[in-house]
């Protein structure tokens, strides 16, 4: 059965369900472990029914340790074929030489995915690596995230996700990498067991929230107001963050439209 299904940084369009399939006959990739449609154009809502359906992501199923090819059907020739593969992980792109049943991640990032994150990845309780960042998303970021208790990076970067952070969030203890910048997050950033690990690159860019790990925004202190200027550059960022035209290039989304019409960032100077 397919365990890899990387189709990355090709010109894909259309919803998720399309790739996926029909997930009534209760069959849908049910070995499958390894998900990256990352930088293609796949638009609409993500449909938790077809989360629901990857069982390999659930309970005890990739706790083996094994290799892949060791669980295929048995062929010999199989078994001296292994799956060499490159995914980002923990902030960076890794390469796996062998995959290892352990190694199980979803990649979604620079699409132009829309609505609300199903609670439903909270029941994928052996996945290791969660990217969503860079699309439209939209509301609370799910508490139920925090059943992932393997999880050991997570990136909701470049998104419009609201609300407090979840303290259900703290249960991640693997979680080594982890961003949740450029949204629209308020309050207190939760403090206890890995959060205390993070630094300000994990949570910049959200104008109301609050922490340790944000020095020039404590806790308690009144939130900057930008000025009209300032919220329509706001929103034209987030139209072309949406579109996957900026963010792409950088997470800032702070910058002006140069006169070769390529947008510069203010900050870090990229184009």
């Amino acid at each position: 059965m397919l365990s890899v299904l990387v189709l990355r940084s090709n010109q894909l369009y259309g919803t998720i369900s399309d790739i996926v399939g029909d997930t009534k006959s209760g069959e849908c990739f049910p070995s499958l472990q390894i998900i990256d449609l990352a930088s293609n154009n796949l638009s609409s809502n993500l449909r938790p029914q077809w989360i629901k359906q990857l069982k390999s992501m659930m309970a005890v199923f990739n706790s083996s340790g094994k290799t892949l090819s060791t669980l295929s059907t048995g062929y010999a020739a199989e078994l001296f074929y292994q799956y060499s593969i490159e995914i980002s992980y923990k902030g960076g792109d890794m390469q796996f030489p062998r995959m290892l049943t352990t190694v199980t991640a979803i990649d979604l990032s620079n699409n132009r995915l829309e609505g609300t994150i199903p609670e439903s990845f909270g029941s994928l309780v052996s996945l290791r690596v969660l990217s969503l960042s860079h699309n439209g998303f939209t509301g609370n970021i799910p508490y139920q995230l925090g059943s992932m208790t393997d999880l050991e990076s997570l990136d909701l970067s470049c998104n419009q996700l609201s609300g407090e952070i979840p303290e259900e969030l703290t249960n991640l203890t693997f979680l080594g990498s982890l961003n949740l910048s450029n949204n629209h997050l308020v309050g207190q950033i939760p403090q206890s067991r890995q959060f205390s690990t993070f630094d300000s690159s994990s949570f910049g860019g959200n104008t109301r929230l609050c922490g340790l790990q944000l020095p020039k925004s404590p806790c308690g202190g009144s939130p900057h107001t930008p000025s009209a200027v300032q919220a329509n550059k706001s929103s034209r960022h987030v139209s072309l963050c949406r579109a996957g035209l900026w963010c792409r290039i950088c997470c800032c989304c702070s910058g002006e439209m140069g006169a070769d019409q390529q947008m510069v960032c203010s900050n870090c100077k990229s184009f």
